[in-house]
């Protein structure tokens, strides 16, 4: 299987054609820019975008047995909203994952920055676990790359220091991401993408 913004596809003949499986409908999303999380037992994690019952998207489950397609988890603002980033399997059935808006204040601009969450695919719960306020990042786009016990690093396209970008760092004890400094400097993107490791 794989991703398309309207849906899910699978390789139907012979890798050449490409099948449309459930559509993404508003209701259960709209606008998925992220790679589906396997999750065992033919199930399949995916982030929208848009759509659910406030238009800011959510976290949506994925039956390859079955073929159902719902809205799990559901953003409104105040634990994020406007997610492109893949999710990030973190144990017991958790899964981080950061967001363009949102957060816990959104009535203030300042914070109205984008954020990491944590989704709970037993409750379906998605909760807000540190935001970002312009001078750590703002807009994180794409998602989290483990970099040791319980420490993941992640690129933003704007805010830090200079406004164009930052690399940040966040555990699950912190409220807000840390910048990190590279090379004495702020780090400084225009376009933000998922940080790999290299070993």
């Amino acid at each position: 299987f794989f991703q398309a913004e309207d849906g899910i596809r699978d390789h139907c003949v012979t890798g050449v054609q490409t099948c449309a499986l459930p559509i993404l409908n508003g209701a259960n999303g709209n606008q998925s820019y992220a790679s589906l999380m396997p999750a065992g037992e033919n199930l399949f994690y995916g982030v929208a975008y848009r759509g659910g019952p406030y238009d800011m998207g959510g976290v949506f489950e994925f039956n390859g047995s079955s073929g159902s397609l719902l809205l799990k988890g559901v953003f409104n603002g105040s634990n994020g909203s406007y997610s492109q980033s893949d999710l990030v399997a973190v144990g017991g059935g958790f899964y981080y994952g950061t967001t363009g808006g949102g957060s816990a204040d959104c009535s203030s601009n300042v914070h109205d920055q984008g954020n990491v969450y944590k989704f709970d695919s037993s409750t379906g719960i998605i909760s807000n676990m540190a935001f970002f306020e312009c001078t750590n990042g703002s807009k994180a786009w794409s998602g989290l790359t483990p970099a040791g016990k319980d420490q993941f690093l992640g690129t933003t396209p704007a805010g830090g220091s200079n406004r164009m970008g930052a690399i940040y760092s966040f555990t699950s004890e912190a409220s807000v991401p840390t910048p990190l400094p590279i090379l004495g400097i702020a780090a400084a993107f225009v376009h933000s993408r998922q940080l790999r490791r290299r070993l």
